[in-house]
């Protein structure tokens, strides 16, 4: 009898853990595999850009925000740098104003967070003439020639785009390994779909729509992972997101503890609101045979890299067919890393932060209650504080 429990078991973990170790190990794959572009070579399209910089309460960093994205929109000629200044309680609009940025001035007490804040700034801009509106956020900085390469991929037949979007390195050791988790996330999951044929999702920074687009599907995503909850609603209307890999926009990383525990626990928590309640849909198309559906499927069953450890772990304690679950599942986080450290900008330091991994992953489990928090219905959006509003690194 308990040989029958323990199989049981095993099998349902192995199962469980199936999913996620066979798409990091095609994914891994496809973004190892050699290539110089993830874009075809077609005439891009000429229209006016609206950047828009989604801001609350950023008067302490919009100055050094601005300068260099409107240097980016003068050399470009066609851009125009937009601040939604969203339930701001400082002076955030006027620093904004006073650096030469056009200013959004939204108050709303009831509907608040980044979704509520782009929508608004949505609906008025695609009325404005502009042929893209391209999302970047108050901490960023564009690198020299991003404009060109978003341009370059902005074709008559293609309706979003995503750019490259990385973080400048931490000082704390977790901070490091989430930097290289990021790398992941942000470089190699969406390179790797581009080239399989995929829509490579929305990152929430760096990413552009046609202004055409947003008539036809507002942005209606509130949750507190309004990029993902959006990028649903593109795929179930046919639409793909394209990857711009040579178009690179660097954000800031939480250096401090409160910041990455309010990161973590916010897109976590998110990600798994969007498999509760996106499951039943999808898996009802990936049946009838919809494969955009089913990538999309098997992206939001791709478990949270420590969620996905102890699972292999368990199935390795349990023994039968979890050895083998246990098994593939090593093999397919080796191929990760790999990709990950390839393609990747990585220096010695980044590979000295491996050693921390264990320790990360340990950490990030214990986030495991308030991630569920904020997978509820009603989690409400958290902006993470700056490390220079909380004195930087620990």
């Amino acid at each position: 009898m308990n040989d029958l429990v323990l199989n049981a078991a095993a099998t349902l973990v192995a199962a469980a853990s199936l999913p996620g170790s066979l798409t990091l190990s095609t994914l891994s794959l496809a973004a190892l595999w050699p290539g110089q572009r993830t874009g075809d070579r077609k005439a891009a399209e000429p229209g006016r850009i609206a950047i828009v910089v989604p801001a609350h309460n950023e008067a302490a960093s919009i100055g050094r925000t601005l300068g260099n994205l409107l240097a980016a929109a003068r050399a470009d000629g066609l851009t125009d740098v937009w601040v939604i200044a969203d339930n701001c309680d400082d002076d955030t609009a006027e620093r904004a104003e006073a650096a030469g940025a056009r200013v959004i001035v939204r108050t709303n007490a009831q509907l608040r967070g980044k979704g509520h804040a782009l929508e608004h700034a949505f609906s008025r801009l695609t009325r404005s003439g502009y042929a893209w509106l391209l999302v970047i956020d108050a901490d960023s900085t564009l690198d020299p020639g991003f404009l060109a390469a978003m341009r370059a991929e902005m074709h008559p037949d293609r309706n979003a785009l995503q750019a490259c979007y990385l973080s400048r390195a931490g000082v704390h050791l977790r901070s490091r390994v989430s930097r290289l988790a990021q790398w992941g996330f942000n470089l190699v999951r969406p390179l790797a779909r581009e080239r399989l044929g995929f829509s490579c999702g929305l990152l929430g920074n760096g990413f552009a729509l046609r202004a055409g687009l947003l008539e036809r599907l507002p942005y209606h995503a509130h949750s507190v992972v309004e990029d993902l909850e959006y990028h649903l609603l593109l795929v179930n209307a046919g639409e793909r997101v394209h990857f711009v890999a040579d178009a690179l926009v660097t954000g800031e990383i939480a250096d401090t503890r409160e910041g990455a525990r309010t990161q973590r626990t916010r897109w976590e928590g998110g990600r798994l609101r969007m498999l509760r309640e996106h499951l039943g849909p999808l898996l009802k198309r990936t049946l009838a045979g919809d494969r955009a559906a089913a990538e999309l499927l098997a992206d939001l069953l791709l478990l949270p890299l420590g969620m996905h450890v102890l699972l292999l772990l368990a199935a390795a304690l349990l023994g039968g067919l979890g050895t083998y679950a246990a098994l593939l599942g090593v093999f397919a986080i080796g191929l990760y890393v790999a990709a990950i450290l390839w393609r990747g900008p990585t220096t010695a330091r980044d590979l000295g932060a491996l050693a921390f991994s264990p320790f990360y992953l340990t950490w990030k489990l214990t986030l495991l209650p308030a991630t569920l928090l904020h997978s509820r219905r009603r989690a409400a959006w958290v902006r993470s504080r700056r490390n220079d509003e909380i004195g930087g690194a620990e």
